[in-house]
């Protein structure tokens, strides 16, 4: 009291104000033996509910998985220890995917949001797994195509398309065979998605499964790379080049048009995108989308994945490039 200080009874401090009052003395019993108790007994149940709901449909990860994460953790293993264990793994959870070493047959597609593909392939088989990561997803998604060649062309077509996680595979394609029934329950039993759209997408898995020519220009070349008696090293690098000059031509287009419309071009890492003004109207909006169509995407069905994909789609070209 001398220094003006004073001793807090209810928290065992002290304080430079005044003491306390009988105002503080009552609000302190009442908030701890009245709604401290109500609070803590809400947090305890909310703690044990979230508890049992995750103990409910958690997934167990498997003893095997446990036992190579631990002596990967705990152990001094050699490089080809490890590319072992990894290699049981893939085949544990059935992928039987070849691990990367530096092997020329797999190659990266990624982007800065996380979202990863990787394609392998066995040129001797003529078949590619392209494999697709999402974070925070539940599963990896796995695409099990085969590949043939029509002069230049490269056909190919799905086996296997499904989604692999800890649960097991939950197929859509299997043997070349669409599950429609299978795919349809699903969506139908969880209410994910409408009817019409679940319907498109199985319109797209039964064209999958028939042979069509490939598009995607990345995985297209590093096909074209495993096949020097189908495309050799030097025209596969002049056919490369060509395809980086039309993608910077198309983008100059696509570009230009959307200036002249009226859209903001913004830049990024990866690419381009477009927006519009703040202060434009709703009905300005609409007028500028069907510019769009007209203008742009009649001409470029892929414009959007064009424009945002561009320093991507260069990096990996120019890494198949053979000087």
């Amino acid at each position: 009291k001398k220094i003006g200080m004073y001793y807090k009874w209810i928290d065992g401090g002290y304080t430079g104000t005044d003491p306390l009052t009988i105002f503080d003395i009552v609000w302190y019993l009442i908030f701890s033996l009245g709604l401290g108790s109500a609070l803590s007994w809400i947090t305890v149940v909310d703690v044990t509910y979230s508890y049992l709901k995750a103990k409910k449909f958690k997934n167990e990860m498997p003893e095997k998985l446990k036992e190579m994460q631990f002596k990967i953790s705990h152990l001094e293993l050699s490089k080809e220890q490890i590319i072992q264990l990894r290699v049981e793994g893939s085949q544990f959870l059935g992928e039987n995917l070849p691990i990367h070493t530096g092997n020329p047959d797999r190659f990266v597609l990624s982007n800065s949001n996380g979202y990863r593909v990787v394609v392998w392939i066995n040129p001797s088989k003529k078949e590619f797994t392209y494999y697709s990561s999402v974070p925070d997803n539940d599963g990896d998604g796995i695409n099990e195509c085969l590949y043939a060649f029509d002069d230049n062309k490269i056909l190919f077509k799905t086996l296997n398309d499904y989604l692999s996680g800890y649960s097991g595979k939950n197929y859509r394609v299997k043997d070349g065979i669409v599950l429609e029934n299978e795919f349809r329950l699903g969506y139908e039993k969880y209410q994910m998605e409408s009817k019409e759209k679940v319907d498109e997408w199985i319109e797209e898995l039964r064209k999958s499964v028939t042979w069509q020519e490939m598009q995607r220009s990345v995985i297209r070349y590093f096909i074209y790379s495993h096949h020097p008696e189908v495309v050799s090293p030097a025209k596969l690098s002049a056919m490369i080049r060509q395809e980086l000059l039309e993608l910077n031509d198309k983008i100059s287009i696509i570009l230009s048009e959307a200036k002249k419309i009226g859209f903001i071009v913004n830049e990024t890492e990866e690419g381009y995108y477009l927006s519009v003004s703040k202060e434009c109207g709703e009905d300005e909006k609409v007028k500028l989308n069907d510019q769009y169509e007209a203008k742009i995407k009649t001409q470029f069905p892929d414009a959007y994945i064009l424009l945002g994909n561009k320093k991507i789609t260069e990096s990996h070209l120019k890494r198949l490039l053979v000087e």
